[in-house]
């Protein structure tokens, strides 16, 4: 089976997935294809895979797509920061830091940028990248701020290294819904 997921799917349930799939289907062997959801749209429409987790739906006639789950997005910085832990923070301030995110195509990318067009004074720089592992180390790093779902971070949340930015309501984030689809 060949398979593709978004890296937000792996960096959460994933495993567990294909270690079920492994004991229910021992004989079934899986071709994983870790990428984004752009490119795993296309790999479906283009039939190199059979299944993909990913940002949905597709909007082809040949594929189907199922709700899988949500993730909220928020935004999340190194206390090396100095920004406040408690108090509301402003999309300019925000816009201040450089925003690290989800890659130049991805909706989230998308919906920063949208957030932050009308903002007076320079454009707000945005690092995208495909690499949660990349975001979150440059994250802990203190290079800027995150917009990515606090779920990935749980663990540097729970141990102090990262902190959710409390914002007001015009910063807020859309969610990340994510669907499994496939040829119909």
């Amino acid at each position: 089976m060949r398979m593709g997921a978004a890296e937000t799917i792996v960096h959460t349930w994933l495993p567990k997935l294909i270690e079920r799939i492994h004991k229910r289907f021992p004989g079934v062997t899986l071709e994983l294809e870790v990428d984004t959801s752009l490119n795993l749209r296309d790999g479906l429409v283009n039939r190199g895979l059979d299944i993909a987790f990913l940002l949905g739906p597709v909007s082809q006639p040949t594929i189907q797509n199922r709700p899988l789950c949500s993730y909220p997005l928020a935004w999340v910085a190194s206390p090396r920061l100095g920004l406040p832990q408690s108090a509301a923070v402003s999309i300019e301030t925000l816009s201040t830091w450089p925003i690290i995110t989800y890659p130049r195509l991805s909706r989230p990318y998308i919906a920063i940028q949208e957030l932050m067009n009308g903002l007076p004074g320079r454009r707000p720089r945005i690092y995208g990248s495909s690499s949660l592992a990349t975001i979150v180390r440059m994250t802990l790093d203190g290079i800027g701020i995150s917009a990515i779902p606090p779920r990935i971070v749980r663990d540097e949340l729970a141990s102090g290294a990262l902190h959710v930015v409390k914002t007001d309501a015009v910063a807020m984030l859309p969610g990340m819904d994510f669907t499994v689809s496939y040829q119909a």
